[in-house]
């Protein structure tokens, strides 16, 4: 009858999933997917794109050594051992003058936790094309048992000390319109790490990448 079918069909309008509303979750062949709002979809494609150019998707290396010629001079912190060691080196490979700072042994020798003499140290470097926030204080006693002394160089090292690298040099590369800031991030920003306070400075340190972004 007619009022049957007018009723079967009202019925499965009722049962079928939404597919066209924003922000909604919903089901595709069976796999729950998540629709974006239409906002934060633009919002993440600005984050990768340069006005009046499509997004660079190379890796961060390969367009270091596409900028070569305007990229000279390259400032490493933590680059005694490790990850620092290792970037001062390939970096020297490819041409570039690298300061390798560090308050171990190294070319350049500063304690960064001195964050009142950071500026006057990047003016006596002149001009830096690329800074590698690289340097980092770890310590794993158990959560309750933590210096205050601990937590202040944690805080310095990790967090402050980046913070004002990048404000010395930044005016110098916005003069020229040219530079490159690499902060060295961790996993343990998005879970949970023995050091509580290496992790809180690794997600701050995250956050404030994306702000000055």
């Amino acid at each position: 009858p007619a009022r049957a079918r007018r009723r079967t069909r009202a019925e499965a309008r009722t049962s079928t999933p939404h597919r066209s509303g924003r922000g909604r979750t919903g089901r595709t062949g069976g796999a729950p997917t998540t629709r974006w709002p239409l906002g934060a979809r633009r919002t993440a494609r600005r984050a990768h794109r340069q006005p009046g150019k499509r997004p660079d998707h190379r890796g961060e290396g390969r367009r270091l050594q596409h900028a070569r010629p305007r990229l000279k001079t390259v400032l490493v912190t933590g680059a005694a051992q490790g990850i620092g060691k290792a970037t001062a080196a390939l970096f020297k490979q490819n041409g570039f003058r690298v300061l390798a700072l560090d308050k171990k042994p190294a070319e350049v020798v500063y304690d960064l936790i001195n964050l009142a003499g950071i500026p006057k140290l990047i003016a006596s470097f002149g001009e830096i094309d690329v800074l590698v926030n690289n340097a980092g204080v770890l310590y794993c006693p158990p959560h309750d048992q933590f210096s205050e002394a601990q937590v202040q160089e944690i805080l310095t090292v990790n967090l402050r000390a980046p913070v004002a690298l990048i404000e010395a040099v930044a005016p110098q590369m916005k003069k020229r319109k040219s530079g490159r800031i690499v902060n060295v991030g961790s996993v343990a920003a998005f879970t949970g790490h023995p050091d509580l306070w290496y992790g809180a400075t690794k997600a701050a340190l995250l956050n404030i990448t994306k702000s000055y972004a």
